[in-house]
């Protein structure tokens, strides 16, 4: 005896629903009237939602506004890929962009590093991480609404009062004036490349290009210098009516390829190219590097670097930048295997030997490869002989040729909220 699908009972056919997919379900259920009601309940619905969006993000306590499975699906399956790191494509400072689910809405915090220099303290005590929000995408409110809604949030500050400065030289700072107001998601935020969900458009409309543009007069570079080392404040932050976010991953160091020590390229000159690669084993006892940190780059601040093994080298690329090297910029570029003394020419030694008696902290190794340097502009940008000097308390420094100057780099961690 034949069966049909139409004999099973209503509570098969809702389990039958659930190894389907969104689209899947919304056509089975326009082939009938029976068929629609069986679509249409809520188990079937709240297993497809945990079982694509996970156990958090599926769970409809997580989304007061919603009143139904059916509507968190069609919310998540628009939005749920903006939790994740961002780079902000805003030159030359560039932006590191977290969007996490918080209370009922997706918030992007714009990440950033508050430095105090102190010299009885190691860098990491020196720097205090924040994560500022930008914006809350929430469910619409009207009923039947898929779609979300962008409230912006007042920045933390709108710059420095230049009056003050002046008159005083007192570094007062100018309260934000741009209102939070609510718009539609379809306005604010765009993807740009279809299912892939790697890259957005992030719009603010009815404001206008606001903010820091990094300008190299001495004036202002003594001015930054004072806002990061004296009093541990963060320049004007700058929004723009359009901005690109591209997402950001951190992959583990790929496995090493073996290539004889012999093949390590010599030092680089000054007029060495981008194509330079410093190729060697990876000690199998050293330790991952791969996600981001940050380091104090002068009198322009705190600047975030994303560091990842490409292979058998490591590379340092820049989350945010300045107007010298800016954003999206390799920095620095090291062998993973650490060198011999006798490897290095005796003037070499000697400026590293200078630095090393000025660290505070044990250094356990040396690695060679080039470190990125530029005039204003990006311009005359070119490799120089660089060194990761590896500190055995897990940080890291870059010394950079010829000037001998070391840029100290220490783990960021984003806070939660």
């Amino acid at each position: 005896m034949s069966v049909s699908i139409l004999d099973l009972p209503d509570d098969l056919l809702a389990k039958v629903c659930t190894f389907l997919d969104g689209d899947s379900i919304s056509t089975w259920g326009s082939s009938c009237r029976r068929f629609r009601k069986v679509c249409l309940e809520e188990p079937v619905w709240a297993e497809l939602c945990q079982r694509l969006f996970g156990e958090r993000l599926g769970n409809l306590d997580l989304w007061p506004s919603l009143s139904s499975y059916l509507d968190l699906y069609l919310f998540l399956s628009q939005y749920a890929a903006l939790e994740g790191d961002w780079y902000g494509d805003i030159y030359p400072r560039g932006q590191l962009l977290t969007i996490r689910a918080e209370d009922g809405a997706f918030v992007g915090r714009r990440v950033a590093v508050t430095f105090c220099g102190s010299e009885d303290r190691s860098l990491s005590e020196q720097g205090a991480t924040r994560a500022d929000p930008i914006f809350r995408l929430a469910p619409s409110p009207s009923k039947g609404e898929s779609r979300g809604v962008v409230r912006w949030d007042p920045r933390v500050h709108a710059g420095i009062d230049g009056k003050a400065l002046a008159d005083s030289g007192t570094l007062n700072l100018i309260p934000d004036t741009c209102p939070p107001s609510p718009s539609r998601s379809e306005e604010a935020i765009l993807w740009i490349e279809g299912e892939k969900r790697t890259k957005f458009e992030l719009h603010r409309p009815e404001m206008e290009d606001i903010g820091d543009d990094l300008s190299q007069s001495e004036e202002e570079i003594r001015l930054r210098h004072r806002l990061y080392i004296q009093n541990a404040t963060l320049p004007e932050e700058r929004f723009q009516t359009l901005t690109v976010y591209r997402r950001l991953l951190i992959s583990p160091r790929k496995q090493p390829t073996a290539f004889p020590r012999d093949q390590l390229l010599s030092f680089p000159s000054s007029n060495t190219t981008d194509q330079n690669r410093i190729d060697a084993p990876i000690a199998s006892d050293d330790p991952d590097l791969s996600g981001y940190w940050w380091g104090m780059y002068g009198p322009h601040g705190p600047e975030i670097v994303l560091v990842s093994h490409d292979g058998a080298q490591i590379e340092g690329c820049k989350i945010t930048g300045d107007p010298n090297v800016p954003s999206g910029e390799v920095t620095f570029r090291v062998s993973a295997v650490p060198e011999k003394d006798d490897v290095f020419p005796s003037s070499t030694l000697e400026i590293l030997q200078n630095m090393l008696d000025d660290i505070n902290t044990q250094v356990i190794s040396v690695q060679r490869g080039v470190a990125r340097i530029a005039e204003t502009g990006f311009h005359s940008a070119e490799w120089t002989l660089g060194l990761m000097l590896r500190y055995a308390n897990g940080d890291f420094g870059v010394l950079f040729f010829p000037e001998g100057f070391v840029i100290d780099f220490t783990r960021l961690h984003i806070p939660k909220n």
